[in-house]
C-alpha cells in the first residue's frame, strides 16, 4: 500500500494516541482476522502492530486478539470489523475512523463480544457517510476519550440490548448519536469527568468527581458508587425516571423525577 497513506496514518494515530514505531498491517478482502494471508505484510497482527482496514474489507474476529491500534482507511466501499460472541479485542491505543470517499459505512460490530481500547475517534464527515459502532449484549471499554465530531447521522454508537459502555476519559462531541437501548453506561475515571448531556438508560458513576455538562436524563437508574461524587450544583439539570442509589456523594442542584 502507498507509503504516503501509511505515513499519514502513523501521523494521525500519533497525534491522537501517541504512536511511535509500530508496524502497519493492512487487511483486504473478506475473511478471518486470524488468516495470515489476508494481511500485508503477511502475518496475523501482534500487540505492537497498527491494524489498517482497507475500504471494502470485512473482518471477523473469532478468538481473542490484541493489537496496537485500528484505523479505517477511506474509500468508496463499506468496511466492517465483526467481533464474535464472547471474544475480546484489546487495542493498546485507539480506534480511528476516517471520512469515506462515497456514501458508505465504516462499521465495528461488537455484538455480544468485547472491545477495550484507549479511545475512539470519529471525525466530521461528508454528508451521507457513516462511522458506526453497534453493540447488543457486549461490552466496550474506553480507558481514554470518546470523540464524535460529526452529526447525529454520521457518527453513531448503537446499543440494541443490555450491553455495557465504560468511559475512563472525556466525551468530546459536536454531535454524534448514542442510542442507549437497555444498556449500562459507566463513567469510571478516578479523576474529574464531565457527564455528557444525554439520555441514558442505566448510569453508573465510579471514582472521582462527575460534573453534568447539560441536561442528563436517566430512564432506568442512577448509581453513585463509593468514592464517586456527582456535582450537580451548576446550571445543568438531572432527570431521574427510575432508581437513584447513592453510595458516594451527591451535591444537589436542579433535579427532577
Amino acid at each position: 500500500f502507498p507509503v504516503t497513506i501509511t505515513a499519514y496514518i502513523v501521523v494521525l494515530l500519533s497525534f491522537f494516541y501517541g504512536e511511535t514505531n509500530a508496524q502497519s498491517k493492512l487487511f483486504t478482502g473478506i475473511g478471518s482476522w486470524h488468516d495470515a494471508a489476508r494481511w500485508s505484510p503477511s502475518g496475523v497482527p501482534t500487540s505492537t502492530d497498527i491494524v489498517l482496514i482497507a475500504a471494502g474489507a470485512s473482518i471477523t474476529l473469532s478468538t481473542n486478539a490484541t493489537c496496537d491500534s485500528v484505523y479505517f482507511q477511506p474509500g468508496s466501499t463499506a468496511s466492517t470489523l465483526t467481533i464474535s460472541n464472547a471474544v475480546k479485542l484489546t487495542i493498546n491505543k485507539g480506534i480511528a475512523f476516517s471520512n469515506p470517499t462515497a456514501n458508505v459505512t465504516q462499521l465495528i460490530n461488537v455484538g455480544s463480544g468485547e472491545v477495550e481500547c484507549l479511545g475512539i475517534t470519529m471525525p466530521d464527515l461528508t454528508s451521507g457517510r457513516v462511522n458506526k459502532v453497534t453493540v447488543s449484549s457486549g461490552n466496550v471499554t474506553l480507558n481514554g476519550n470518546l470523540s464524535m465530531l460529526g452529526s447525529t447521522s454520521e457518527n453513531i454508537i448503537e446499543y440494541t440490548s443490555a450491553g455495557r459502555f465504560r468511559l475512563g476519559g472525556n466525551w468530546t462531541t459536536a454531535g454524534g448519536s448514542f442510542t442507549m437501548g437497555t444498556s449500562t453506561f459507566e463513567y469510571f475515571a478516578n479523576s474529574t469527568q464531565a457527564i455528557s448531556s444525554r439520555t441514558y438508560n442505566k448510569l453508573i458513576l465510579t471514582g472521582g468527581i462527575k460534573n453534568p455538562s447539560g441536561t442528563v436524563i436517566c430512564n432506568d437508574s442512577l448509581i453513585i458508587n463509593a468514592r464517586a461524587t456527582l456535582n450537580n450544583s451548576g446550571t445543568a439539570s438531572l432527570t431521574m425516571n427510575g432508581v437513584f442509589c447513592i453510595a458516594g456523594t451527591y451535591i444537589e442542584g436542579s433535579t427532577s423525577g
